[in-house]
């Protein structure tokens, strides 16, 4: 009993109560070891700024085959060579071969190399339209591409598909997936850390890692993708600009996703994307660095794409 009466909060009789400094221990060799993990795999990354690549280029190449040989095989792939397709189809896929080869040459060019900071890439590009209403498209490691004909009426035209396809070819071109991999097991060796910690506490343990979980979601898991989109969105505007295709048709098509939506978004910083609005906002800010790519380029026709019929939308 304590001098006031009440009974004392110790630990409970026959579980000894463990020191602070074992409990700080297999923190801080947790914390050392993801030190090491992130120094030994800090390389140059895109814009100047350092990342973690913990997966080499060839290990990429093969994780992004694999996905993509998994991925095709349940979708409806439109391919003259694979099953009969319509005319129209037809076009739609020689369409998005030509604007992706555009924006693939685009993306070996010095100049635009020199802007983002990243060497020449050794990738096997390849692209593939999936009859899914899904607007979407993506780009896996090692670049291999989807996109979803779901897609095709929010683009409405050449360009801002053109936007569409820069955007997830700039992401395998900053190897944004080795990233955010390397990232997630550096967090999964703090979290081992955390609840070695709390071995002996089942209970607290759960709840050390219940509020790791929820506070490197919310701190650094959803803020770290949403800074790799906006990063994918000004490199693609510059690709789409360097391939001949006006950069401010970018915005045109947030401003069409966003009325697709129609709000039913969470917020922001629950969300791994940015707002339409933050979209738009940074893609106007990167108007000026866009446009001398695209005056200096081959300026290709902005065409209404196969299918859809030629008015604004």
């Amino acid at each position: 009993m304590d001098p006031f009466g009440m009974q004392s909060r110790s630990a409970p009789q026959g579980r000894r109560s463990v020191p602070f400094v074992a409990r700080l221990l297999p923190i801080m060799i947790g914390l050392g070891g993801v030190m090491v993990f992130l120094a030994t795999n800090c390389k140059p990354g895109p814009f100047g700024r350092n990342q973690v690549l913990a997966l080499s280029l060839d290990d990429e190449k093969n994780l992004g085959k694999q996905a993509f040989v998994q991925a095709l095989s349940s979708e409806k792939v439109l391919d003259e060579r694979v099953q009969r397709i319509s005319q129209v189809e037809k076009d739609l896929v020689t369409r998005v071969e030509y604007i992706t080869a555009r924006l693939i040459a685009a993306a070996r060019d010095p100049n635009v190399l020199k802007l983002a900071k990243v060497p020449e890439d050794t990738f096997e590009w390849e692209v593939r339209v999936v009859e899914n209403d899904t607007p979407n498209a993506y780009c896996l490691p090692g670049g291999k591409m989807v996109v979803y004909t779901g897609i095709i009426p929010v683009a409405y035209n050449d360009a801002a598909l053109a936007a569409v396809i820069g955007h997830e070819i700039s992401h395998a071109l900053f190897r944004h997936g080795n990233e955010r991999m390397s990232t997630e097991k550096a967090q999964q060796m703090a979290a081992m850390a955390a609840a070695g910690a709390f071995s002996d506490d089942v209970r607290q343990q759960q709840f050390v890692m219940a509020a790791f979980g929820i506070g490197t979601k919310v701190g650094i898991t959803l803020p770290f993708n949403r800074s790799h989109e906006l990063e994918a969105d000004r490199m693609g505007v510059v690709l789409m600009a360097a391939a001949g295709y006006p950069p401010e048709e970018s915005i045109r098509f947030w401003e069409r996703m966003g009325k697709l939506a129609g709000g039913a978004k969470p917020p922001e910083y629950l969300s791994t994307h940015p707002s339409d609005s933050t979209r738009m906002s940074e893609l106007t800010e990167w108007m000026p660095t866009a446009q001398p790519y695209y005056d200096s380029s081959q300026k290709q026709r902005v065409q209404v794409l196969p299918g859809l019929r030629a008015e604004r939308q």
